[in-house]
This record gives structure tokens, sequence and C-alpha cells, in this order.
């Protein structure tokens, strides 16, 4: 290739899924700390979270096609970690992956988090899901 010419990156077939692969079930709760660093990191207006996630789920329920929402691209980074972890999250209880937890926790303790980070307290969301063990 001369020098004044720069290779462009590879080209993925979208209309194709990766097979066979072995993914081990802790990149679940990986991607599960990535969302919710983007969710207190990257959403401005915190209370706009729910109504997200009714877009995804209505695009991964089939309701709506993909293409009929235009997405912003914290948006579209937001979808490609949830969608991906709910794959595999799908795919861990279809193959006996899961072992139920019985643990409960206070419904003020789950209201006091998610206040933590819509008030973007990250903080004290990271001490109340450790109080909780869910970290």
């Amino acid at each position: 290739m001369s020098e004044d010419k720069i290779a462009l990156g590879d080209i993925y077939d979208l209309t194709r899924n990766v097979t066979n692969a072995e993914i081990n079930t802790g990149f679940i709760l990986g991607l599960e700390r990535v969302l919710m660093y983007l969710l207190t990191n990257a959403v401005e207006d915190k209370a706009s979270i729910p109504a997200l996630f009714k877009r995804f789920e209505s695009i991964l329920t089939g309701d709506t096609k993909p293409e009929d929402i235009n997405f912003t691209e914290t948006e579209a980074n937001i979808y490609t970690i949830f969608a991906l972890q709910q794959l595999l999250r799908s795919l861990a209880y279809e193959q006996g992956l899961v072992t139920k937890n019985d643990k409960t926790v206070n419904k003020e303790d789950i209201k006091e988090l998610l206040g933590a980070y819509l008030e973007n307290d990250v903080t004290k969301a990271q001490e109340l899901m450790s109080k909780l063990g869910l970290s």
C-alpha cells in the first residue's frame, strides 16, 4: 500500500450471527457494571431512563424494528450493552447456569439506591450496592 493511503477497518456482515462462541457468565456481571456506569455517567436526564428501557424492550420483543428508533449516540451505546447482556442472560438460563437467589431486600433500600443513581451520587450508590449484596 502506498504511503499516502490509510487502511480502513474490517467490515462485518451484519446479516449474520457469530456462532460457537463460549463466553464465561462473568461477562454478564461485567456488562451490568458497564451499563450502570453509562447510566450514571453518560445519561444527563436520569428521569428519562425508564422510558429509554421501554424503547429497548419494544425492540427486543419485536414490537418495534431497530431501524424505526432513532437513538442518540449514548442511547445506542447503552442499547448495545443492554441487548448483549440480555442475550447472555437468556442463554445462561437456557443452559442452567443460573442459581435462584432467594435473598430479598427492603423496598426502601431500593428506592434509596435508585435515588442515589438519579442524583448521580456514585459513591452512595456503590455503598448501597455493597450493603445490599448487589456488588
